[in-house]
């Protein structure tokens, strides 16, 4: 069987995750303010509600600043990365919009890790990448031996 070659790219610090949070967080607030503008009313419940909103909005702005760098690697064979070092992971894709994956990935001992890949994090690997996370992700293999037609099998009537 022919695999994709070996490929190790850059993953972190993508700004994707980070405006998409504070976009929906924004928007979101926009909703809360139009309430309480039409309702004129202040309860508990309106106060909990803004306070949950800023305080999911704070997480969003602030728990995606400075991801630090970390590296995936395609052997050929299995997927690696340097978040979890040593371990062979499975790797499935998400989210496919040609400059920007959605992928997680999955330990036997570790929790799951769910990575924004983006074409510009890394351009000149980022073909390869392809490649090998299309190839990884697949439910047939891809390319058959050299020599060899798929068989079809009919039923006579």
């Amino acid at each position: 069987m022919h695999h994709p070659p070996e490929v190790r790219f850059l993953v972190g610090g993508s700004p994707w995750p980070r405006r998409l949070g504070v976009g929906l967080g924004t928007l979101a607030a926009m909703q809360v303010g139009w309430f309480l503008l039409s309702n004129r009313t202040l309860t508990w419940q309106t106060v909990a509600v803004v306070i949950s909103l800023l305080v999911a909005w704070g997480f969003a702005w602030f728990g995606t600043r400075g991801v630090a760098s970390s590296h995936l690697h395609w052997d050929g064979s299995q997927w690696q990365w340097s978040g979890c070092a040593g371990a062979a992971l499975t790797l499935r894709r998400h989210l496919d919009f040609q400059t920007l994956m959605l992928v997680s990935l999955q330990s036997p001992r570790a929790p799951t890790v769910w990575l924004w890949l983006q074409r510009s994090q890394d351009p000149l690997q980022w073909l390869a990448l392809r490649r090998a996370v299309v190839h990884a992700t697949s439910p047939e293999p891809a390319h058959h031996a050299m020599g060899s037609a798929p068989t079809r099998h009919t039923a006579a009537p």
